[in-house]
């Protein structure tokens, strides 16, 4: 897991999650992907320990699921 101590930048959020900035930008616009800041000054910044308990919820339970 990346460093909780700092907050992570989109290209290194997208790196973890192997998809784009452009993905994380999408999602952003839709209300959708793991929660983000946008702090006084510019820029867009995600939180290590949010980023993960957002990609947990994201999990699909093979046994439960249905077709």
């Amino acid at each position: 897991m990346p460093p909780a101590n700092r907050p992570g930048t989109p290209a290194e959020v997208a790196d973890y999650l192997h998809k784009s900035e452009k993905t994380l930008r999408n999602w952003r616009s839709l209300g959708i992907g793991p929660p983000y800041y946008k702090p006084v000054g510019g820029g867009i910044l995600y939180r290590w320990p949010e980023v993960e308990k957002w990609l947990t919820s994201q999990a699909v339970d093979p046994a439960t699921r249905t077709a």
